[in-house]
């Protein structure tokens, strides 16, 4: 549990950085409005807008999976203590792959969306959706699930994975950005 809660944080404080470094000339927006298309029970606002901070999006592939819960919850605290404006969309029919791209695609057409992590439901699926937010220069966290996609990681998409062989590569990156485990 700490662990998938750590995970949380981490892809948030990536996303900060992130999208700090590559979205500098963008401007950030205090507008608290919703995708178009969306309903209230598979779009949540996570965090009150405020001023200045940056908005990211985080699409999850359904909040039945324990792990989802749990990285749910760790984003919500990561992005209050960070200052973000969080937005969480889920499908409504948990795992689906349409739903999950039209939500991405939904996010990085508002042009709100300063950065995207996306847990999505197998590697192929969303890649239309990631392809139309690495074109917009968003920066994007593939959370677990890598995507088959020619896009490259490591300019402006990253891939973290969970699990006990990644360990070392959580500390790490700990240590990098002094994320302290709670």
């Amino acid at each position: 549990m700490k662990r998938n809660v750590m995970t949380a944080a981490l892809c948030i404080t990536m996303v900060v950085t992130l999208s700090a470094c590559s979205n500098s000339g963008k401007s950030s927006s205090a507008a608290d409005s919703q995708p178009a298309g969306t309903s209230a029970q598979d779009t949540e606002k996570e965090a009150k807008p405020s001023e200045g901070g940056r908005n990211v999006t985080l699409v999850l592939k359904n909040l039945i999976n324990p792990f989802c819960v749990t990285v749910k919850e760790g984003a919500e605290q990561a992005g209050k203590d960070n200052d973000l404006n969080l937005t969480i969309l889920t499908p409504v029919q948990g795992d689906n792959n349409e739903e999950l791209m039209q939500l991405t695609e939904q996010a990085v057409a508002s042009g709100e969306c300063d950065a995207l992590i996306v847990f999505p439901s197998d590697s192929i699926g969303i890649v239309p959706a990631v392809q139309k937010a690495y074109d917009a220069n968003i920066p994007i966290v593939i959370l677990n699930t890598a995507i088959n996609s020619r896009i490259p990681y490591g300019k402006v998409m990253w891939h973290v994975r969970t699990g006990k062989s990644d360990v070392p590569a959580v500390k790490h990156w700990q240590r990098k950005w002094a994320i302290k485990e709670r």
